[in-house]
């Protein structure tokens, strides 16, 4: 039985989420987070399509021409994620790019309180 649950995504969110990701952690961390890299994040093409670029307060794009992408998350990527938040809210690192992503990560870490 497939156990995956489904996360609208911006464009935006799948581009901070790599800030979610630790540079060191454990060998079964670093495959969930290679999994999602590959699974979600945002390609070349996708950058020239949306005219992604650096501009001096920042990167900007295209947002008319943005698609949501409907992203499928096992239960094992949010534990790591919701994991992953807890420590970097206690480190207060959190920034305001990472707020959407970070609630909607949230929000399943919520139900499985229920």
């Amino acid at each position: 039985m497939n156990e995956d649950l489904k996360i609208a995504l911006t464009f935006k969110e799948r581009l901070v989420m790599g800030q979610l990701f630790p540079q060191k952690a454990s060998l079964a961390e670093q495959v969930i987070v290679r999994d999602l890299v590959t699974r979600l994040g945002v390609k070349k093409e996708e950058k020239e399509d949306l005219n992604f670029r650096r501009t001096p307060n920042g990167w900007e794009w295209d947002e008319d021409k943005e698609k949501i992408t409907e992203a499928n998350f096992t239960k094992e990527e949010l534990k790591f994620l919701n994991e992953r938040l807890d420590t970097m809210d206690k480190e207060k690192v959190v920034t305001k790019d990472m707020v959407d992503i970070c609630l909607k990560i949230r929000m399943f870490k919520e139900e499985e309180k229920k």
